[in-house]
């Protein structure tokens, strides 16, 4: 399973219902204190705009903006590791 910058892909485990943008977010380990800006969700034209007849204006809603992150922890991990290979190599020096 991956995450996506759809609300309707996925289901809640209990409840008839899509997963809400801080549920999604967290599942993304976000912590609860972080907000997101803009619409919770968009379509069509005002999501993509349409360069064809010179219109470039885009909308990133909530959900996309959730789906299309890399998880908070998993970068995190990503550059402690970074981290310990460079004060490694400092410390040979």
């Amino acid at each position: 399973m991956t995450a996506t910058s759809l609300p309707d892909d996925y289901v809640h485990y209990a409840q008839p219902r899509s997963l809400t943008v801080r549920e999604w977010a967290r599942l993304q380990t976000f912590p609860d204190w972080y907000r997101f800006e803009g619409k919770r969700t968009t379509g069509g034209l005002r999501r993509a705009g349409n360069p064809r007849e010179g219109n470039f204006d885009r909308e990133v809603p909530k959900y996309t903006q959730i789906g299309n992150a890399v998880p908070v922890r998993l970068a995190e991990r990503v550059g402690e590791h970074f981290r310990r290979i460079l004060e490694a190599s400092s410390a040979g020096k």
